[in-house]
């Protein structure tokens, strides 16, 4: 805004056409969707504003808010199906609270923190992300023959941490607590459907060549799936405290 003179005005120098959705949402924190050409003007305006909660409303098939909070004892996990239509080249991002009450034991190999699929018989796997028992996090691409990173942070128990996977189509990074952990490149692209129609997996013990290992055993919160890859602003303000689940 720029300053007009003694009375205190200011000018504003933005076309006023669709100020108006801004101060509906500025007073109500909601606002009733417009058609898509008129929505995607408004979403410009928000963004200059910096008015991020009303750019969130404006899309809401970007991000899906998947689970508040849950608990986990190892021996059940959930399943919660959704509708979200991925960016193009498959691009996502998973953005989650996580604290972890006990280490996996050698004998039990790897707890799954969440295992995402396609709503299929066939095999269509999203990349996994696994509590080890050196305490960190890998995380796998595709059914996980093959894992493609570890976080190097090895994480405390009973202490809340972070957590962002960020899966392009050339390449899939970790982020702890706001700041990249990890990344690797991806030589295969990625085995997934593109209907819009996934199933996200928590908490599921799985099995293995070796046996069944036993499940995650901690709590997760905010757990939200976003149909594209996150920039460094946005992950940070997940991270913080403004909660991404209503």
């Amino acid at each position: 805004a720029e300053y007009m003179g003694e009375g205190g005005e200011y000018r504003i120098p933005r076309d006023g056409t669709h100020f108006m959705f801004l101060l509906n949402y500025l007073r109500d924190r909601e606002i009733d969707l417009p058609p898509e050409p008129t929505r995607t003007a408004i979403e410009r305006e928000a963004v200059h504003y910096g008015l991020q909660g009303l750019v969130d409303l404006l899309n809401p098939l970007k991000s899906k808010c998947v689970v508040k909070e849950a608990v986990f004892d190892g021996k059940r996990g959930m399943l919660a199906e959704l509708k979200l239509t991925l960016a193009p080249g498959n691009a996502f991002s998973i953005t989650l609270h996580f604290t972890a009450t006990k280490k996996p034991s050698k004998s039990q190999g790897k707890f799954t923190l969440y295992h995402r699929q396609a709503t299929s018989k066939e095999d269509n796997y999203l990349p996994s992300l696994f509590f080890t028992d050196q305490r960190r996090l890998t995380a796998c691409h595709g059914v996980c023959v093959a894992c493609h990173l570890t976080s190097t942070t090895a994480f405390t128990l009973k202490q809340r941490y972070h957590i962002a996977l960020l899966h392009g189509s050339t390449s899939l990074s970790l982020w702890v607590d706001g700041v990249l952990d990890n990344t690797t490149p991806l030589e295969d692209p990625p085995n997934v459907f593109t209907d819009g129609s996934l199933a996200l997996h928590l908490g599921d013990a799985i099995d293995t060549p070796n046996g069944r290992h036993t499940g995650f055993v901690g709590t997760l919160n905010e757990v939200t799936v976003h149909s594209k890859l996150l920039t460094a602003e946005q992950i940070g303000a997940s991270a913080g405290l403004r909660p991404m689940c209503a």
